[in-house]
């Protein structure tokens, strides 16, 4: 099972976004603030970064994953610099996409499959 670290300020977002993972077989470790996302748990195998984190950048905590694969999940406007970084899915529009992405990048095969 894939362990995915969720890391977004806002309580309703980790609420939804964590359910959604869930259900879609993986295991989530939440973190509600960059000062807390800076302790990476052991054995993750994605996280999904809010870029705002109110006390700082999602795109800050990138350095700390290693090789770990990485996603943001963001309502910013402008997004051109954090795709130079790396994956961008739109809040809330776009969470089926970014939880098809913790499933692949987690070695999960697609549901239905």
């Amino acid at each position: 099972m894939g362990l995915v670290l969720l890391v977004d300020d806002s309580p309703v977002v980790r609420l939804l976004a964590a359910r959604r993972l869930r259900a879609a077989g993986l295991e989530v470790e939440e973190r509600d603030s960059f000062a807390a996302a800076q302790r990476v748990p052991a054995g993750i195998s994605c996280a999904l970064l809010d870029y705002d984190l109110g006390d700082g950048r999602g795109s800050d905590l990138v350095p700390l994953l290693g090789d770990v694969p990485f996603a943001f999940f963001t309502s910013e406007e402008d997004t051109t610099s954090l795709g130079k970084l790396g994956r961008v899915f739109r809040k809330p529009d776009e969470l089926d996409a970014a939880v098809v992405w913790a499933r692949s990048v987690s070695g999960l095969e697609p549901r239905g499959a």
